[in-house]
């Protein structure tokens, strides 16, 4: 879970009626002991695994740890996470108040106040612009995909966090920020852009390349995705091969659109979660009603039988479903590794004070019976360097070229 940073204010003062009034003090934090003792019961009541892997996930600990925290200076967070960290599962965290993530919106329309840019980590930490969305500023300001960002108002950039920059670049509308952006041959340009409030719906997008080579870019699966997915599907029946382009996507938690995307691709189920509760499966079901109704629902037909390339980087949210297509050998995967966690279940509790608990509620299991655990690695992968960006600054792809080489090398072209 990626965290981001809470603004602390030192001084806040109100003005009422001529007088200057304190603002509330924040309430004092939980006993050390009561945040030890929630996050213990939390994992013990929740994990997926009743033996814990192994760990000693018992009274004993609970009570080492209970004793830590009766001293003076006991910092009932610091002493959670280490305990949660000790059952060796690196999603299975303390998150502390300050650091809570913001939520992630039940729909795929994003609003923000800013210059329209989405960023990621480029080559040597640098922010790299992934995208430039139509009609934000940085479009009309000389902003392009594969720039990186070497600094935000003078303020160097390279190593710091990515939450960290966009903020800078975030702002109240009407204001102006300075960029210094480079390109991959090292030259630097600065663009001093007008922040205003930026909108982006993400759309499916599909195409055919050369050699009758069909392109699908999904960019998100929460619901109705699976109906666009069809809609551009159709479009592609009669390629020779598919590349599904599931970079940079987001989604959470919206599994039946997952499994209505993949069941366009294979009759095979994806595979299974393991629960403490049992096993629950994941299937490919491409009978679904179509969420438009200019989009008539599937039929029988509707389903890609030819051969498939995935794209997949640190943000794909598909990744569960690439690495279940793939152990099933339905498809290949060209790319960079996905973030740890495609392949979990988690449950998100409260902790006294405010801060969170996740804990691992279900691990996933391909078709064949192969744990996902950690990043989902591609069979091809293409480092994102300079050579990359200066390709992509060319107008080329370095993973659609991939992709094509390798369903060549495999018969597929």
């Amino acid at each position: 879970m990626r965290a981001v940073a809470g603004v602390a204010l030192a001084v806040a003062m109100l003005a009422l009626n001529g007088r200057v009034l304190a603002a509330p003090a924040p309430p004092p934090p939980p006993p050390p002991a009561d945040v030890v003792r929630a996050a213990w019961q939390a994992v013990r009541d929740h994990y997926f695994d009743p033996g814990f892997g192994g760990a000693a996930w018992d009274e004993a600990l609970l009570e080492r740890y209970l004793a830590r925290a009766a001293a003076p200076d006991a910092d009932g967070y610091r002493l959670a996470a280490e305990m949660v960290a000790s059952l060796g599962d690196p999603l299975t965290v303390v998150v502390e108040p300050s650091a809570r993530a913001t939520q992630v919106p039940s729909s795929p329309r994003v609003q923000v106040v800013g210059i329209g840019v989405r960023l990621s980590t480029g080559p040597e930490e640098y922010p790299l612009v992934r995208q430039v969305l139509p009609g934000g500023p940085a479009s009309r300001g000389g902003v392009w995909a594969g720039a990186l960002v070497v600094a935000v108002d003078g303020r160097p950039t390279q190593g710091r966090p990515l939450d960290e920059v966009a903020a800078e670049i975030r702002g109240a509308a009407g204001t102006r920020v300075r960029l210094q952006l480079e390109r991959a041959d090292g030259s630097r340009v600065s663009v001093e852009l007008t922040r205003q409030a930026v909108a982006w719906e993400p759309r499916a997008v599909s195409r055919v390349l050369d050699g009758n080579v069909g392109y699908l870019h999904l960019p998100h699966f929460h619901p109705g995705m699976e109906t666009a997915a069809l809609a551009e599907l159709r479009k592609l029946y009669r390629t020779r091969a598919l590349i599904l382009d599931l970079r940079d996507s987001s989604g959470a938690g919206a599994y039946a659109t997952l499994s209505h995307i993949a069941g366009l691709l294979t009759d095979q189920p994806l595979g299974l979660w393991v629960t403490r509760q049992g096993l629950v499966g994941l299937p490919s079901q491409r009978a679904t009603a179509s969420a438009n109704p200019l989009v008539p629902a599937p039929t029988s037909a509707d389903r890609y039988e030819q051969p498939v390339a995935i794209l997949i980087d640190e943000v794909s949210a598909f990744g569960l479903m690439a690495f279940g297509l793939r152990q099933s050998g339905r498809a290949v995967l060209v790319g960079r590794p996905t973030r740890p966690g495609a392949g979990e279940l988690a449950a998100t509790l409260e902790l006294p004070g405010g801060g969170l608990v996740q804990v691992t509620t279900g691990r996933f299991y391909s078709a064949r019976g192969d744990p996902l655990v950690g990043p989902v690695v591609p069979d091809v992968t293409v480092p994102l360097d300079r050579h990359y960006l200066r390709a992509w600054e060319a107008g080329q792809d370095p993973d659609v070229a991939q992709a094509i080489a390798l369903l060549r090398r495999r018969g597929a072209l």
